[in-house]
Order: C-alpha cells, then structure tokens, then sequence
C-alpha cells in the first residue's frame, strides 16, 4: 500500500507525520484485520517515568499496536486526569482529546487544562486502525510537575567539627535525618523531590536518599548555563500510614554544601502532609566514621574521597525508624538554591551484584570476581573484631592472577582501610568507582560470597529492549560487550570514563548517542546529555560541530523539535567553525588555533591518527564542518526558519563540492590529509565516507582504500570507518573488523584483556593511562543495527526507515531493536543461491527495503511469495512504503 500523502522535511512542523496536523487518513479497507490492541510503551516528554515534569508543554507518546499488515493509527483520543478513579471512569477531566483524526503517536502537544505545579496526573490512550476500528484504551502512566515556586523546604546542612585534615584532603560527609509521623489513613501517593550541592567537586551525586531504611535514590545530575537538577522520587511504598517514618540522606561534597528535600504525601481521603528539610532536621558531622584517605579520583579533573570507613563512629541505623539522634545537632539552614529544575532523566537505582566467586588467596585474605566491571562500591556484611582493620582494593583488571591492579593505569588509587567494631555489622561505600575486581585483605573469619555485595549504580535499563545472535560467537559477544557498557555506563551525563576525567566529549557523546538508541528505547538521557555539552564544550576542534549532529540525531530518532527549537540560537552561534571559511567554501584556520576552537584532534590517541598531517586546510575538520551545517539547515526546515534552511543547505553544498573537488585526489583515488598534503591518511577517507560526503564517483576508490587498511583508527574512529565500509558496500571488511579477536579488535579487548566493558584504546601499549570503561568504543552496538542490518530512521521518529541488509558472509542473523513507534526485528539466512530476510515493522510506519540480489544479472525477488520487481540500486532491489506487519523478502537467481 502506498500512502499519498507525505511530508518533506520543509513541512515538518506540526507535520510530523503523513500530513499537516489533524487529518482524515483515507486507506485500502481490510474487512480481516485483526482489532487494535491498547498503546504501550507511553512517554511524557520522553520520559517513560515522567515525575517532575518541568516543561509543561507536554507531548506525549505511545506505541500503536495494530495486528496485521500495513496498519496505522487513524485516530487517537487522550484522557487526562487528577486521579486513577477519575480516568478510569473515563472522565478526562484535565483533557479529553476527543477521537482526533491523526496518525501522529509521537510527540502529540498536551492541548488541556492549564497544568498546575506540584500535582499529579494521570493519562492514557486509545487508537482507532485504518478501518476506524478502536481498540482499549492503555493502561494509565503517572506523571507529575515540577514544584516550580511551590518549594516550602529551606536548604540545610550541618555543623562540622573542628579536626585537622591533611593538605588536599576534604570535609564534606555529613548525615542528615527527620522522623515524621502518618496519619492513621491509607495513603494515595507520595513524591519526594530532592537535591544537594555541589556535584562538581567529584563529579558525580552529592546525595544519598533513605526512606525507613530503604534506599531511595542518588543524585542530583551535574548542570549546565548556571542551572541546577533536583530529583522525584515515587516512595509510596516506603512509607508507613499511621507509624513514626524517617527521611535520611548521606552527603558528601566539600563545597557549597546544601541539602534540599521537599515531599507531599496524599492520602486517599484528599488529605495530605508535607515534609521538608529545615532547621529541625538532624545533623551529624560523618568525617570522624567516614575518614578521607585521599583522592580516589584523578587529581587534574576531580577529587573523590577514598573513604575510611571506621565502624567505631559510624552511627549505625542512623537513617532506619528508632535511632536516637538525641546526641545529633540541629540542622544550619542555608542559602536558597537558584534556578532550580526539575531532572528531566531517569533516576539513579541501586543494583546490589554478587560475586561470581570469592577466593581466599592466603589467611583471610579473598579475592573476589563480580564478573564484570560496574561503577559503585562494595557493601560487607560481616561480624567483626573491635579495632580490626581491614584493607579494601578494588579495580578493573588484574595486575597478576588473583591480584587487583587498585593504583590504575588511569593514575586513580582504590585502596581503603575500614576499621571494625565488635559484633554484627554492615558497612558500604558512599560513592561509586569502576571495577570488576575486589581483594579484602585481614578479613574477618568465615568470609565468603555472602558477605560482600557490589552496589551498582545505573540508570533503569531494559535488557529485552534489543537482542542479537548469529552463528559467529565473537560478533555475538561483541554486541554483548558494547550492549552492557552502555547500560552499565549511564549515570548522570555521558562520560568518558568513570575513572578518570568524568567528562562529557562531544566525540564520546556522539557514539555513545546512537549506541544508547539502539539498544533501549531511552530518549531523555541523551537528549540532556548533549544539551549539557551546548553550554560545557570540550577542547577538540572537530568536536563541536558534532554537537549539531547531535541534535539532527535526536531529532530523527524521536521526532521532538522541543529542544531544536530551544538551542537552535546556541547550535547555529556556537557549533561551527564557519568564520574561517575561504573563497573555495573550505574551513581554512591555523593549526590547533586555541581558544573557543580548541586543538585539532583527528582521533586519538596519537598512536592511531594513521601517520594524519595536520594543516591549515584539514580534510577532517572540513568534514564535520559540512555534516553539520548540512544538520543546521535540515533543523532550521524543521522550525519553518526558511532562509537560515536554504542559505545553510545551498552552503553545505558548496563545502561538499570543495572537499570532493580540493580535497580528493583523483589520480591517486583517494582523499588527500589536507590541502597541499602527499598522505592520505585513512581518517581523511574513512570519516567523509561515513559521513556521506564523498561524491557518488568517488565512493568506490575511497571505499576500496578504506577497506584495504584494517583498523588503523582508535576505538573512536572505528565508528565512523566501519559506516564507511557499509556506505560503499564493504559488509566483508567492516565484518572481519567486528569478529577479529587479534591487533586492534573488540576481541583482543575480550579475550586478551579481560575487559568486560569497551576500553579507551585498543591496548595500554598504545594509551598507558587507558580507562576499562570507556563507552567511546561501542561502535558495533549502533553499526550492526545500522550497517549490517541497515536499519535507519529517513523520517522523524521513525514514521518511515530503511532496512538494508548487508551481513556479509554470516549464514543467518537475527536482530531485534527499540524505536519510538515500537520494536523493529528482522532475520536472515542465506546460502550460495538465496537471501532471504523477514522483517516485522511496527504499526503506524514504513520501511524502505533493500532486497539483497544474489544474481544482479537474473534475479528473482518475491515478497510474503509473490513475485515483486522494484528499482535496481547496486546490488539491492528496493522495494518502497512496506507497511507495517510480518513480511519476508527472498532473493533467488531466475537462471
């Protein structure tokens, strides 16, 4: 079925898909069609947990879930309401929608009630099919807003005793309490919002929230433009009706210490009770039990106590009901906290991890393996001896079988000594490190796997979300590999690495953007992610045009102009490097210029640039320059700025044919370092033909040079060769790179190093200070859904994509990955004589399919087993607008 109507990137606001706003959606009827199923996977500005919404501009999100061929959404109606009773009667009394004639089920504008702040609200969703059939409506989502000016609670922290402290060593542990008693009277909801100050010191949470014991959550996330994030929590659960309850936090920062907490709790009668942080609190100075041993961290970039926890002091049960804080002093109340918002990602969880074995390598001295490297601490749960103490050594490789390598290549140190006291007793770490690794030397007697717990720290993630298997184990592992670092790697902002800098790189950010699409359907982390980097830009040249990239990224996979159109002055002002553009359209400026345009980096490290001669005119540089003022004009059409569209398109344009005609050199048939320059570097080949930039007569010489050189690029790079390898038709090359398991290779990083998460080089003899947590290197978690399988979105959010296999010499494959509209899989098999894939597209999307042709010459292609021809491009016959459902492609040869 084709559909008559559609969007060109021009039309795209208030288009979002098939057609300008609310419209009758005329289709083939199918008196058969099965009935449409109730919306799943809802989202509230993104966010599959939406509390403390601050945008009240909402757009909401759901996937149809439509049975049967080609099928759509041609109408939707919204419900929204102050309570479950309420919307479950069928009352939208904040909205109701109405049936609304729209295929639109991504990013639909909120058009109810003016919301109020500090409330909560319910909604759900039903659709019609294509023959106005409706189905049930979902099942309700909370969602609640921000406090904006409702905040009641006063910033508090305590007093801190006077003590001598090393030179370069901090105070900044302090526990705060609050006992609260219920009414007798079941309780509704209850949403607690909570912050601290300041992350940045350490670069990572300040506070750790308890409710009765229970933990809570960590955070806040580090800010960006003189803005600051509090958290929402749903602790419903936690609390006890009619019975003394406790509010607990656990801080450490040594500057600008403030602690804020504010939580409403509703009861099911309309009754409700607020709690929040003031002058009444409890307050009790923690660096006498948590002692700083020095910095774990890394001295240039962020200080992070080692901490030596001694039992002797530490007020157990301090945050369960019952504890006598009598001997606690008041809390100091402190400066208010400006420009307050509320997070707009998902919250930090806790994920206690056993050991996957506990080794006792001499006299209660124990090795412990958790199986692979996370980022948290350790929790003993031991009976102790007073005085005793004990050495903690974490880390994530070994230096010698069975010892932990706890002073890092990175140059951080995780070594501690905790004291012990008589008796039972439980101690854990406050804040997080990467490691896989642990040793407890003079550990009390009887220690085994059940006394010692890792404490993971991470974002929710959906393991079901994605999936790969072929018949290759390496490539197998591979995903996995790539597929566990971005899950294990999410905190607070794309990083990095965990050890060392916990920065956000624009290049990091990039690759670990399209990493995290494709393997949960997770749209809010790196929207913030990259906005954080709008306002924080890091020193490489090339990397802050890839902050454009970014945002056209983010645009395609969710199809959410909202932060195009609140950044798009800082993207167009601040991203390019167009100011040193010459005559020829060529970005020409001194070599590591400085300043806001930072230093020429290629790739890194040094070792890996391929020999790359910097110069004045920079293939490199010029690329990312033409890829992102080609994203700007795209998102200048999406926000209807039509001269900025055109004079930005028309000068894409004119980069490109400067770079293809200045740059390449055609008797050598490939892309020269630079102007004037006799190398030929394989980044100057590899990241223009991963970016789409090489003119159609020039793409296979380029891809052929790039396909003949191997992986002489660093783990970053490998991103953008391996696009160019499937962008040229070099499946073969870019699969021997994924499965190799020798020289530079996801394998040798596997199977050689012992790592379980994607590394910051291909071996520490190229990068002695190399990080075993750097997601920089995920490549392969985003290039086998989109190269291999050749699925990417080529419209926004997915309304239509393009599956184009090319898995080279795999026999079979198969792949499943999330999208806005829903759970995209395809599988394959083939053998010398036919390919055949089949592909289950969500409802309300096309796909433009690429049949793989085993014989160019005489081919025969059916699709579901009828006969199909299509236009013939390259090797693939494509077949266009296929709509959603089960469909299978076989290629065969007509002789």
């Amino acid at each position: 079925m084709r559909i008559a109507s559609m969007c060109t990137y021009s039309m795209l606001v208030g288009c979002i898909f098939f057609g300008l706003g609310h419209m009758v959606v005329h289709a083939e009827s199918n008196d058969n069609a099965a009935s449409p199923k109730a919306p799943t996977g809802l989202l509230v500005n993104l966010l599959s947990e939406p509390l403390g919404i601050e945008n009240f501009q909402l757009r909401l999100s759901w996937i149809v879930n439509h049975p049967g061929q080609s099928e759509y959404q041609s109408a939707y109606q919204v419900l929204v309401a102050k309570s479950l009773d309420t919307l479950a009667a069928g009352n939208g009394e904040t909205w109701d929608s109405g049936k609304v004639l729209s295929r639109e089920s991504s990013n639909v504008l909120y058009d109810g009630n003016t919301l109020e702040p500090d409330t909560l609200y319910y909604w759900k969703v039903r659709t019609w099919n294509k023959n106005d059939e409706p189905g049930p409506f979902s099942d309700a989502q909370l969602f609640t807003t921000a406090l904006k000016d409702t905040w009641e609670a006063t910033p508090i922290w305590g007093i801190v005793e006077e003590r001598e402290v090393e030179e370069g060593r901090t105070l900044g542990f302090m526990f705060l309490r609050d006992a609260f008693q219920l009414k007798d009277k079941p309780v509704s909801k209850a949403i607690a919002h909570v912050t601290a100050q300041s992350p940045e010191p350490a670069s990572q949470f300040v506070y750790r929230l308890y409710i009765n014991g229970d933990f809570v959550g960590s955070g806040p996330e580090r800010g960006f433009n003189d803005t600051h994030y509090y958290n929402s929590f749903d602790v419903t659960e936690m609390l006890l009706a009619g019975q003394e309850n406790v509010v607990a936090a656990l801080n450490y920062t040594p500057v600008d210490q403030r602690f804020l907490f504010q939580m409403r709790v509703l009861y099911t009668d309309g009754d409700s009770d607020l709690i929040t942080s003031s002058k009444d609190w409890k307050a009790f100075d923690g660096n006498a039990a948590i002692v700083d041993q020095g910095n774990s961290g890394h001295g240039s970039y962020q200080y992070t106590p080692r901490e030596g926890i001694n039992a002797n002091y530490y007020p157990f049960g301090w945050n369960e009901v019952g504890f006598d804080d009598s001997a606690w002093h008041n809390a100091v109340e402190k400066e208010p906290i400006d420009n307050l918002l509320a997070s707009n990602t998902r919250n930090t969880q806790l994920f206690p991890t056993a050991p996957i074995s506990v080794v006792e390598k001499d006299s209660n001295h124990y090795f412990i393996d958790f199986g692979r490297n996370l980022l948290g601490g350790i929790r003993l749960d031991v009976v102790g001896k007073a005085g005793q103490e004990i050495e903690v050594r974490l880390g994530e490789e070994l230096l010698e079988p069975e010892t932990v390598r706890w002073e890092m290549r990175t140059t951080n140190t995780y070594h501690e000594v905790w004291t012990l006291k008589d008796g039972p007793q439980v101690l854990e770490n406050w804040g997080y490190r990467a490691f896989r690794y642990a040793e407890i030397v003079n550990a009390p007697e009887n220690f085994g796997v059940d006394n010692i717990r890792a404490l993971a720290l991470r974002h929710p993630f959906d393991d079901d979300a994605s999936h790969f298997n072929s018949p290759d184990s390496v490539l197998n592992d591979v995903w996995e590999l790539c597929k566990y670092t971005i899950k294990g790697t999410s905190l607070d902002v794309y990083v990095d690495t965990h050890t060392r800098e916990r920065r956000n790189y624009e290049g990091d950010a990039y690759v670990n953007q399209l990493s995290q699409y494709a393997v949960d359907r997770e749209f809010a982390f790196p929207r913030f992610s990259i906005e954080y980097l709008y306002y924080r830009p890091t020193w490489p040249t090339e990397y802050k045009p890839q902050s454009v990239m970014m945002a056209w990224n983010d645009y395609m996979y969710t199809g959410n102009p909202d932060s195009v159109a609140q950044y798009y002055d800082v993207l167009k002002t601040r991203k390019l490097q167009t100011e040193f553009l010459n005559e020829e359209y060529l970005i020409e400026k001194p070599v590591n210029v400085g300043g806001n345009h930072g230093r020429d980096l290629v790739d890194w490290p040094d070792t890996q640039r391929d020999g790359y001669v910097f110069t004045t005119i920079n293939t490199v540089i010029n690329t990312f320059n033409c890829e992102a003022v080609k994203n700007l004009g795209e998102l200048a059409a999406v926000l209807g700025k039509d001269e900025d569209a055109e004079y930005y398109r028309s000068l894409a344009e004119n980069m490109r044919k400067s770079i293809n005609t200045h740059l390449y050199d055609a008797e050598a048939g490939r892309f020269r370092d630079g102007l004037g320059v006799d190398h030929y570097a394989l980044h100057a080949n590899a990241f223009p033909l991963g970016l789409g930039l090489v003119d159609d007569d020039k793409v296979a010489p380029v891809g052929e040079y790039s396909a003949s050189r191997g992986m002489v690029v660093s783990v970053y790079g490998a991103q953008f060769l391996l696009a160019g390898l499937y962008n040229s038709g070099h499946a073969d090359a870019a699969l021997a790179l994924m499965n190799a398991v020798d020289g530079n290779s996801w394998g040798h990083l596997m199977y050689n190093l012992g790592a379980t998460m994607v590394t910051e080089a291909w071996d520490p003899t190229q990068k002695g200070n190399m990080s075993f947590s750097h997601a920089w290197a995920s490549a392969p978690a985003n290039m086998i859904p989109r190269g291999m399988f050749g699925i990417v979105p080529l419209e926004p959010a997915f309304n239509k994509f393009q599956i184009k296999p090319q898995p080279a010499d795999l026999a079979w494959g198969e792949l499943k990955i999330p999208s806005i509209k829903g759970t995209i899989s395809v599988s394959f098999k083939q053998d010398s004589d036919s390919f055949e894939f089949t592909a289950n597209i969500p409802a309300n999307t096309q796909a433009k399919v690429y049949v793989p042709l085993v014989d160019g010459d005489s081919h025969l292609v059916t699709h579901n087993g009828d006969t199909v021809s299509g236009d013939i491009e390259g090797q693939f016959m494509v077949l266009d607008d296929v709509g959603s459902g089960t469909h299978t492609f076989r290629s065969e040869s007509a002789r």
